[in-house]
């Protein structure tokens, strides 16, 4: 497309690449600056959503402070009207996953495309930028080999403050590293584990921890079941070392900035590794062990011998503190296998949860517990025996009497997701659910315009932004404009399926 205005007064555009409702992206002219540049657009009365307007922000003023060739740059950004832009560095590319299809690399060419990826994480590592979402579609390389870094919306600066329980787990989750699935708090290792992935594919041609579903692919990442490695003569050993170093589940396990990886390259030397400098540091070497051992003992002294420390643990669900959610009865489960306690069981009325009936062991009897850790997307409130106990993502597996319990994930946007579990002793129940596999979706296309109602409740007006979520089922859709005759009818809106319905108010009312 071209435009014969500038946009925003000093944009003309080119080309159009992606325009969605509220998001564009163009190529274009910077009339100012004299370049062929590539404009970002964000319409921020179409697009409310405050944590999507975060993130452009967040991306546009992260890029800036970074300069580096192996970096996309930003050259401008701000609000024109309603609408905010970030102007890139047009870099004539393709990214790395189709870079993968189209091209044989020899080893040496694969090392210098690591080296680069390499490079561009050092400054933004040094920068304590953590991008969170490494992964080959945001890698890009042109027909010389150049290599830049792209795609900021996701990036974070370390030690600042984390976004919310239901914002924090970003990703693409076939990339993420275990604690970025998990929602714990990350560090720059965390981009390190993705780029283990990238290494690997890039050798083996195949992500290590894919799955036949998200779900399978989470719990994978989640136990690091990092598949053997085949010793062969195309991959040297050092890059199977690195991605070993790079794969592990722990982040104190892994390799722990780019340096450490650079060490395993054949040749490379450290920049800082001068004579000068290790004389220069072994003088003063005798004199920092002894303050180094005082402090560590101070701190030993000071935490365990606290008589006020305790060790954490794993969250506990137990009456004493879970939350009475009276919203929620156990006749809501009716048609739920019932629950087979072992005989030595007894069950007794709690005071505290009142009509909720709880097993429990008798005096004599030690408990058995076991845990469950569950991952929800996009976020869920969880219930447990009809008690309200967390909100994914959790920062800890939850501590629970082992036997068979019933389990609700409800978000307020989808339908609930309910299940009997039978927790093991001292093991871990993992639990991964997609709520979006769960819904039916509608979207309404109407002229020239109406209001949607389904069993008489108001959904919105079109046009809409997203479709709605429903839960599968039949519904009455009625759709009213008050200058025209209403139209219904019976739809009925299938599980993972999307229906899409056109009317024309117009032609129904003037045949």
């Amino acid at each position: 497309m071209n435009s014969e205005k500038p946009m925003f007064g000093k944009f003309k555009i080119i080309d159009c690449l992606k325009k969605d409702e509220g998001l564009a992206v163009y190529i274009a002219d910077h009339i100012f600056l004299d370049k062929r540049i590539i404009v970002k657009t964000l319409n921020t009365k179409i697009i409310a959503d405050s944590v999507i307007l975060k993130r452009f922000k967040r991306e546009a003023k992260l890029l800036a402070r970074i300069s580096h060739p192996n970096i996309i740059t930003v050259y401008d950004f701000g609000m024109f009207e309603d609408f905010f832009y970030i102007s890139f560095e047009y870099f004539k590319s393709k990214n790395l996953r189709e870079a993968f299809k189209e091209n044989a690399w020899s080893n040496e060419e694969k090392i210098n495309i690591i080296q680069q990826i390499l490079a561009g994480l050092e400054e933004t590592h040094r920068l304590n930028i953590i991008h969170r979402d490494l992964k080959p579609e945001n890698i890009l390389i042109n027909k010389e080999g150049l290599v830049k870094i792209a795609d900021f919306g996701l990036a974070l600066v370390s030690g600042s403050e984390n976004l919310t329980a239901q914002e924090s787990v970003v990703g693409t989750p076939a990339y993420m590293s275990p604690e970025q699935v998990q929602g714990l708090k990350i560090d720059i290792r965390s981009d390190l584990f993705s780029l283990g992935i990238i290494i690997f594919e890039l050798y083996y041609k195949a992500n290590p921890f894919l799955g036949k579903d998200t779900g399978q692919t989470l719990n994978n990442i989640i136990r690091c079941n990092l598949p053997e490695i085949e010793t062969t003569r195309i991959v040297p050993e050092y890059i199977i070392r690195v991605i070993d170093g790079l794969l592990k589940k722990k982040p104190a396990e892994r390799l722990a900035s780019v340096s450490e990886i650079l060490g395993f390259f054949p040749g490379y030397t450290k920049k800082e590794s001068s004579n000068h400098k290790q004389k220069s540091s072994n003088r003063y070497l005798k004199y920092l062990i002894p303050l180094l051992i005082i402090a560590l003992f101070l701190v030993f002294q000071n935490i365990y011998f606290n008589p006020e420390y305790q060790e954490p643990e794993p969250e506990i669900f137990s009456p004493d503190t879970a939350m009475i959610d009276s919203t929620i009865s156990n006749e809501e489960v009716a048609g739920a296998p019932e629950i087979t306690q072992p005989e030595n069981l007894q069950k007794k009325i709690t005071p505290l949860i009142k009509d909720t009936i709880r097993s429990v062991l008798p005096e004599n009897v030690t408990p058995a517990f076991g845990y469950v850790d569950i991952f929800c997307s996009p976020w869920a409130d969880i219930y447990v025996d009809s008690l309200k106990i967390d909100t994914t993502p959790l920062k800890n597996p939850i501590k629970i009497l082992s036997g068979g319990h019933k389990l609700k994930l409800i978000h307020p946007d989808y339908p609930q997701y309910m299940d009997i579990i039978y927790v093991p002793a001292n093991d871990t129940l993992l639990i991964n659910v997609n709520l979006d596999t769960l819904a039916a979706y509608l979207h309404c296309n109407v002229y020239p315009w109406g209001n949607i109602y389904l069993n008489n409740q108001f959904k919105g007006q079109t046009p809409l932004n997203s479709p709605i979520i429903l839960s599968p089922g039949n519904y009455q859709l009625e759709i009213r404009n008050p200058k025209l005759k209403p139209y219904a009818e019976i739809i009925k809106v299938q599980r993972a399926e999307t229906l899409f319905v056109v009317i024309n108010l117009d032609s129904l009312n003037n045949p």
